[in-house]
């Protein structure tokens, strides 16, 4: 009894001599694993049976060398999977981030600061305020705009429809019923499922050639449910779908939701970055009319996982759905400026997430950003072109952001055959591991995706993953 009160166990409080080795020896194998990223596979095959026999333990009851810990993590656990931060990783989003989001989750992980309410760390929500200003400026969105950041888009995407639900629906909320086109991410569907909705209050609303909601079928479902005493209260448009990175009519859908009087959030988790190039805003037209946008910095601003957002135009929405007391808790301060993110979102132990993204653009600048998605649009649509000139290709959907789909042409066959067809091209094309594509299904048919998005990506790397699609068509009949 009271055995360690004289004589505490120091284990967990190193020295900073200990420190300073540490993190010598972590930064050698992350200096060998950028070092040699380009000549890296994407994808590894990983042997399960070894791994769940290396990491099935028992709580470690004994020490371990801190080096020996380092060799499992990068040498048995990391050479296992998919390489996102590979120049060749083309086949979804999001892609690996800078090494200086590294350094800021390297900060925020060490000092530890918690951001739930402002007296606790007024200086580093000052920077998460400063942020989310630069993102809603980014969107284009009103003087006086605001929002929090998230863990990512589907964290997001739920706050949205909750704090939609609780601004424009009473609490019985069952008649309320929200539109969403059949392309909506899934984290969108799974938002309103854990808002309350039950599924007959999510309205699908089908799709045109190019991958865009269809704005007459989604008028005719509002007036609709008008008439059967239902409350359309909530359109979730898309600024960059995930499957072909459509972009839903948006200034068409702002002056729907203005007129029916309904919330109107656009999901531009991964694509918002676009909006920094002309071609972006010209296609992103009416996304600053939204009340609320997903956006993603470690999808579009290529920051390290857990670095999302929501922007909403008027930031006392989000205290009507959040605002919560506790007596343990200090006051909360209603002043608008003084942002406590506990009590405008649906978390209270969160970690620090203005540095992931304000160190690299604070470092940078917004020119290097801006300059990337130019360069990656030229990129997919320069591929788009080099892909109708192969032979029994044909090009599904023409590419608005960075991402192009294609399928093969068979004259005669049936869709199961063509969709059989595609699945060979795709694991030949990715036969070699240099390059990742990726497939998915729009409308019942497999098609072949190109996603030329990541930072680290370039033409000559691009140029390569055409090489491997022109010599998978040509081996395939």
């Amino acid at each position: 009894m009271n055995q360690f009160l004289d004589n505490p166990d120091l284990t967990l409080e190193p020295s900073v001599d200990s420190i300073r080795l540490q993190t010598q020896q972590s930064l050698k194998y992350i200096e060998e694993f950028f070092g040699t990223l380009n000549e890296q596979k994407v994808s590894f095959p990983a042997d399960t049976k070894a791994l769940r026999s290396l990491f099935s333990e028992k709580l470690p009851t004994e020490k371990n060398p801190f080096e020996a810990l380092l060799k499992t993590i990068f040498e048995k656990a990391l050479p296992a999977g998919i390489n996102l931060p590979s120049p060749g990783y083309l086949a979804y989003i999001p892609v690996g981030s800078m090494f200086e989001t590294a350094v800021a989750d390297f900060i925020t992980a060490a000092i530890n600061r918690w951001p739930g309410l402002y007296e606790f760390a007024p200086a580093f929500i000052e920077i998460e305020k400063s942020v989310v200003r630069w993102l809603c400026e980014i969107m284009g969105m009103p003087e006086g705009s605001s929002g929090i950041l998230t863990s990512g888009g589907s964290l997001a995407n739920f706050t949205a429809v909750y704090t939609a639900r609780v601004n424009k629906l009473p609490e019985e909320f069952f008649s309320g019923t929200l539109y969403v086109s059949n392309q909506a991410h899934h984290s969108v569907l799974k938002a309103a499922r854990l808002a309350g909705f039950p599924k007959r209050c999510i309205k699908l609303i089908s799709i045109d050639d190019q991958c865009r909601i269809r704005i007459n079928e989604l008028k005719n479902a509002i007036a609709s449910d008008k008439a059967q005493n239902l409350k359309p209260f909530l359109i979730i448009g898309n600024a960059g779908t995930t499957n072909t990175g459509a972009i839903d009519d948006l200034d068409e859908l702002a002056k729907i939701c203005k007129t029916e009087n309904m919330w109107f959030h656009v999901d531009a988790a991964w694509a918002g970055a676009f909006r920094l190039t002309d071609h972006g805003k010209k296609l992103m037209n009416g996304i600053e009319r939204a009340d609320s946008i997903t956006f993603d910095p470690h999808k579009a601003l290529y920051t390290s996982f857990g670095s999302g957002a929501l922007l909403v135009k008027d930031i006392r929405t989000l205290k009507k759905a959040h605002t919560m007391d506790a007596a343990y808790l200090p006051s909360v301060d209603e002043d608008l400026e003084t942002m406590n993110p506990s009590q405008i979102g649906p978390e209270l132990s969160r970690n620090l997430r203005g540095l992931q993204t304000w160190l690299p653009l604070k470092l940078h600048g917004i020119g290097p950003f801006k300059n990337n998605m130019e360069e990656k649009l030229e990129l997919t649509f320069w591929a788009t072109e080099q892909l109708k000139a192969i032979p029994n290709l044909a090009i599904v959907t023409k590419p608005q952001t960075s991402i192009v789909t294609f399928t093969a042409v068979k004259q005669g066959a049936s869709q199961e055959t063509i969709n059989a067809l595609n699945k060979e091209i795709l694991a030949k094309a990715n036969a070699d591991g240099r390059i990742l594509l990726s497939g998915t299904t729009i409308n019942d048919r497999f098609v072949i995706r190109l996603v030329p998005f990541g930072f680290r990506t370039h033409k000559p790397t691009v140029q390569l993953a055409l090489d491997f699609i022109r010599k998978a068509f040509g081996e395939t009949r």
